[in-house]
């Protein structure tokens, strides 16, 4: 192991690039909203990317494809849930 616990081991899943290898993919999004919400959100974001103003509350995804600048903010204590996937070499 590198650093982390078992916990941060059983929530972490497969990389996107092994969970979306394939040409097709069954996605179920009950249960995949289901699992975002459970992690921690709260608060309230402000993020303005590729010039829109997006505000987030708890229980929403904002998704941003690596080449849009960003930037979040927020007026009030606040927590996210990052993910950040970059192939291999980009690290």
């Amino acid at each position: 192991m590198t650093g982390r616990n078992q916990a941060q081991d059983d929530r972490l899943g497969k990389p996107p690039a092994e969970r979306f290898a394939g040409d097709s993919h069954l996605l179920d999004l009950r249960r995949e909203l289901a699992r975002l919400r459970s992690e921690a959100h709260e608060g309230r974001l402000h993020v303005e990317a590729d010039g829109e103003e997006h505000e987030l509350t708890p229980g929403c995804v904002l998704t941003l494809t690596p080449t849009i600048e960003h930037d979040v903010r927020t007026s009030e204590r606040s927590a996210m849930l990052l993910t950040v996937h970059m192939e291999k070499g980009e690290r």
